[in-house]
Protein backbone atom coordinates (compact mmCIF):
# COMPACT_ATOMS: atom_id res chain seq x y z
CA UNK A 1 0.00 0.00 0.00
CA UNK A 2 1.17 3.33 -1.01
CA UNK A 3 -0.04 6.90 0.26
CA UNK A 4 0.94 10.48 -1.77
CA UNK A 5 1.24 13.50 0.37
CA UNK A 6 1.32 16.79 -0.75
CA UNK A 7 0.52 20.43 -0.09
CA UNK A 8 0.72 21.87 -3.83
CA UNK A 9 0.03 19.99 -7.02
CA UNK A 10 1.22 22.51 -10.21
CA UNK A 11 1.83 21.71 -13.67
CA UNK A 12 5.43 20.54 -14.55
CA UNK A 13 6.45 24.03 -16.15
CA UNK A 14 3.60 26.03 -16.01
CA UNK A 15 1.46 26.62 -13.00
CA UNK A 16 -2.10 26.09 -13.20
CA UNK A 17 -1.24 23.75 -15.81
CA UNK A 18 -2.37 20.38 -14.56
CA UNK A 19 -4.49 18.68 -16.93
CA UNK A 20 -7.99 16.90 -15.08
CA UNK A 21 -10.09 14.49 -16.82
CA UNK A 22 -13.39 15.67 -18.52
CA UNK A 23 -16.21 15.15 -15.97
CA UNK A 24 -14.43 16.54 -13.42
CA UNK A 25 -15.55 20.05 -11.16
CA UNK A 26 -13.18 22.76 -11.74
CA UNK A 27 -14.66 25.37 -9.48
CA UNK A 28 -17.62 26.20 -7.53
CA UNK A 29 -19.12 29.99 -6.65
CA UNK A 30 -21.60 30.69 -4.69
CA UNK A 31 -23.60 33.65 -3.60
CA UNK A 32 -26.43 34.00 -1.07
CA UNK A 33 -28.62 36.85 -1.46
CA UNK A 34 -31.18 38.01 1.43
CA UNK A 35 -32.72 41.09 0.15
CA UNK A 36 -36.18 42.20 -0.91
CA UNK A 37 -37.80 41.66 -4.62
CA UNK A 38 -40.71 41.18 -6.03
CA UNK A 39 -42.70 41.77 -9.54
CA UNK A 40 -46.06 42.10 -10.91
CA UNK A 41 -44.51 41.97 -14.49
CA UNK A 42 -46.03 39.56 -16.99
CA UNK A 43 -42.38 40.09 -18.77
CA UNK A 44 -38.82 38.53 -17.24
CA UNK A 45 -37.17 40.84 -15.12
CA UNK A 46 -33.98 40.46 -13.23
CA UNK A 47 -33.53 39.99 -9.63
CA UNK A 48 -30.93 40.43 -7.65
CA UNK A 49 -30.18 36.80 -7.58
CA UNK A 50 -26.75 36.53 -9.13
CA UNK A 51 -23.58 34.46 -9.11
CA UNK A 52 -20.21 35.97 -11.30
CA UNK A 53 -17.71 32.75 -12.07
CA UNK A 54 -14.95 33.04 -14.54
CA UNK A 55 -13.52 29.71 -16.42
CA UNK A 56 -10.61 28.02 -16.47
CA UNK A 57 -11.26 26.31 -19.47
CA UNK A 58 -13.16 27.46 -22.94
CA UNK A 59 -15.48 24.52 -23.45
CA UNK A 60 -16.14 23.85 -19.82
CA UNK A 61 -20.00 23.07 -19.27
CA UNK A 62 -21.40 25.27 -16.42
CA UNK A 63 -24.26 24.28 -14.13
CA UNK A 64 -26.42 26.84 -12.44
CA UNK A 65 -27.99 26.18 -9.12
CA UNK A 66 -30.80 28.65 -7.64
CA UNK A 67 -32.59 27.76 -4.52
CA UNK A 68 -35.08 30.33 -3.43
CA UNK A 69 -38.61 31.11 -1.76
CA UNK A 70 -41.63 33.11 -2.88
CA UNK A 71 -45.26 34.32 -2.33
CA UNK A 72 -47.34 34.18 -4.80
CA UNK A 73 -50.58 36.62 -4.22
CA UNK A 74 -53.18 34.69 -4.90
CA UNK A 75 -56.83 36.10 -6.82
CA UNK A 76 -59.98 34.35 -5.22
CA UNK A 77 -61.04 32.42 -8.19
CA UNK A 78 -58.12 31.35 -10.41
CA UNK A 79 -54.76 29.59 -10.23
CA UNK A 80 -52.01 31.55 -10.43
CA UNK A 81 -48.50 30.89 -11.50
CA UNK A 82 -45.22 32.60 -12.23
CA UNK A 83 -41.89 31.39 -14.16
CA UNK A 84 -38.45 32.26 -13.79
CA UNK A 85 -35.17 30.98 -16.00
CA UNK A 86 -31.55 32.24 -15.99
CA UNK A 87 -29.72 34.57 -17.94
CA UNK A 88 -25.65 34.65 -18.86
CA UNK A 89 -25.32 38.38 -19.01
CA UNK A 90 -27.77 39.36 -21.53
CA UNK A 91 -28.79 35.91 -22.84
CA UNK A 92 -31.79 33.79 -21.77
CA UNK A 93 -30.51 30.36 -21.86
CA UNK A 94 -33.08 29.00 -20.05
CA UNK A 95 -35.03 30.08 -23.40
CA UNK A 96 -32.94 29.32 -25.79
CA UNK A 97 -32.60 25.58 -24.49
CA UNK A 98 -36.48 25.61 -24.94
CA UNK A 99 -37.13 23.27 -21.81
CA UNK A 100 -35.47 25.22 -19.48
CA UNK A 101 -37.83 28.01 -18.20
CA UNK A 102 -39.62 27.08 -15.05
CA UNK A 103 -43.23 27.54 -14.19
CA UNK A 104 -44.52 27.14 -10.41
CA UNK A 105 -48.19 27.02 -9.64
CA UNK A 106 -50.05 27.78 -6.67
CA UNK A 107 -54.01 26.90 -6.62
CA UNK A 108 -57.00 28.81 -5.38
CA UNK A 109 -57.23 31.11 -2.53
CA UNK A 110 -60.47 29.81 -0.65
CA UNK A 111 -61.81 33.70 -0.59
CA UNK A 112 -60.71 37.37 -0.84
CA UNK A 113 -56.76 37.91 -1.22
CA UNK A 114 -54.14 35.43 -0.14
CA UNK A 115 -50.32 35.00 -0.73
CA UNK A 116 -49.43 31.54 -0.81
CA UNK A 117 -46.40 31.33 1.69
CA UNK A 118 -43.12 30.18 1.66
CA UNK A 119 -42.95 28.07 -1.05
CA UNK A 120 -39.54 26.85 -1.99
CA UNK A 121 -38.26 26.53 -5.33
CA UNK A 122 -34.78 24.69 -6.81
CA UNK A 123 -33.80 25.16 -10.57
CA UNK A 124 -30.98 24.01 -12.43
CA UNK A 125 -29.32 24.56 -15.82
CA UNK A 126 -26.03 23.98 -18.02
CA UNK A 127 -24.63 26.35 -20.00
CA UNK A 128 -21.10 26.60 -22.02
CA UNK A 129 -20.15 29.79 -22.18
CA UNK A 130 -17.15 29.59 -24.52
CA UNK A 131 -14.89 31.93 -22.79
CA UNK A 132 -12.38 32.29 -20.37
CA UNK A 133 -13.84 36.06 -19.53
CA UNK A 134 -16.24 36.24 -16.42
CA UNK A 135 -19.53 35.60 -16.91
CA UNK A 136 -23.04 36.55 -14.14
CA UNK A 137 -25.40 34.15 -14.32
CA UNK A 138 -28.71 35.55 -12.78
CA UNK A 139 -32.29 34.72 -11.66
CA UNK A 140 -35.21 36.49 -14.19
CA UNK A 141 -38.89 36.03 -13.08
CA UNK A 142 -42.16 37.14 -14.04
CA UNK A 143 -46.04 36.89 -12.68
CA UNK A 144 -48.05 34.70 -14.99
CA UNK A 145 -51.14 37.19 -14.55
CA UNK A 146 -49.51 40.46 -13.28
CA UNK A 147 -50.44 39.44 -9.29
CA UNK A 148 -47.09 40.18 -6.86
CA UNK A 149 -44.73 37.54 -7.19
CA UNK A 150 -42.10 38.26 -4.23
CA UNK A 151 -39.04 35.86 -5.14
CA UNK A 152 -36.74 36.74 -2.34
CA UNK A 153 -37.20 38.52 1.29
CA UNK A 154 -35.12 40.13 3.49
CA UNK A 155 -35.53 37.33 6.28
CA UNK A 156 -34.51 34.24 3.61
CA UNK A 157 -31.64 33.66 1.90
CA UNK A 158 -31.89 32.91 -1.56
CA UNK A 159 -28.60 30.68 -3.48
CA UNK A 160 -27.11 30.85 -6.91
CA UNK A 161 -24.41 28.49 -7.22
CA UNK A 162 -22.24 28.46 -10.56
CA UNK A 163 -20.14 24.79 -11.04
CA UNK A 164 -17.70 24.81 -13.48
CA UNK A 165 -17.10 21.08 -14.68
CA UNK A 166 -14.14 19.86 -17.39
CA UNK A 167 -15.00 18.62 -20.67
Amino acid sequence: MSTLKVDTIQGKTTSGTVAMPAGHVIQIVKSTVGTSGSTTSTSFVATDIAVNITPKFNNSLIRIDVQGVWWLHLSPSSEEYFKTTVYRDSTNIGSATGSRVNQFRSGYADSGNAYNYNNGFTIFTFDTPNTLSQVTYKLYVHSGSGNEVRYSDATTENTITAMEIKQ
